[in-house]
């Protein structure tokens, strides 16, 4: 038998795939038991590096779906952050509680006159006006009286605290500057 390719050469094998005789010479591949052509040497190849090109796109589709995964987790995790960083920056911070030790004159005189104002829309016929909820409101050096009817609320200095005597008059809350 004569080989396809060398038509004057004697063919010394089989190929493996395709049966056609071919020489030595004409033998690409072989692994002792099996002889392939050029032709089939080729085809072969060429499948392979198909299927070798189809597992690298495959690979490649898996890590852009991994990546955008990825960014899609990292964006998500940037919005949280700057949104945070917003609400936080809006917030502002609580007052600072009213200490009386380093209120001015004027400060005092308003807390006092707040605090009488919330008292006096709290209040209604069971609600029971006291010297401690007064004292409450208006602190040092404002001094209070007890009267029978009345309490009276004296300033140490007219001019600086901008009043001289307030009354609240215990039956309706009545609210008097002099």
């Amino acid at each position: 038998m004569k080989c396809v390719n060398h038509p004057g050469v004697e063919a010394d094998f089989t190929c493996s795939i395709c049966r056609r005789p071919i020489c030595s010479a004409c033998e690409l591949d072989s692994d002792g038991e099996k002889h392939i052509c050029i032709s089939c040497t080729g085809k072969q190849y060429q499948k392979e590096n198909v299927e070798k090109l189809q597992q690298a796109e495959m690979m490649r589709e898996e890590r852009k779906q991994l990546l955008s995964r990825k960014a899609k987790i990292i964006l998500a995790a940037v919005f949280f952050i700057i949104s945070t960083v917003i609400y936080v920056s809006t917030i502002e911070p609580p007052p600072e509680p009213f200490n009386p030790d380093t209120a001015t004159a004027s400060e005092i005189t308003e807390y006092c006159m707040m605090a009488l104002e919330d008292i006096a829309m709290m209040y209604d016929e069971r609600t029971i006006l006291s010297r401690s909820t007064i004292e409450q409101a208006c602190v040092r050096p404002l001094t209070i009286y007890e009267e029978s009817d009345r309490f009276i609320i004296v300033s140490p200095d007219p001019v600086t605290y901008e009043f001289n005597k307030m009354t609240i008059t215990r039956k309706d809350i009545y609210l008097e500057i002099e």
